[in-house]
């Protein structure tokens, strides 16, 4: 099984809820480990983003609309950042309407 294939199934794992986030870690780091060992250096960025982004989970799949507000600081997928550009007061620009007539 190539590296890619391992690391999906740490995220099939993951969704399904049979990897806890301290025994995902160890796996994590295991698997990079061995690839390190295997083939003499880092994966390359597009797998390591992939395994960060699994670190982050539950942070990334939180949908519940208040974890920007109960959380110190939420991390936010794209599309969850660009729905809250969307909503903020200020987030497009202002008409100005001429007092002068």
């Amino acid at each position: 099984m190539n590296l890619n294939e391992r690391i999906d199934e740490l995220w099939t794992q993951t969704k399904a809820g049979n990897l806890p986030r301290e025994q995902r870690f160890k796996a994590i780091e295991a698997l990079t480990d061995e690839y390190v060992v295997t083939v003499g250096q880092r994966p390359d960025h597009t797998q390591l983003d992939r395994l960060a982004t699994l670190c982050l989970y539950e942070e990334v799949t939180d949908a519940t609309p208040w974890k920007t507000r109960n959380t110190e600081r939420p991390i936010h997928s794209d599309r969850q950042r660009r729905t809250i550009e969307d909503n903020e007061a200020g987030s497009s620009p202002l008409k100005y309407i001429s007092s002068s007539r």
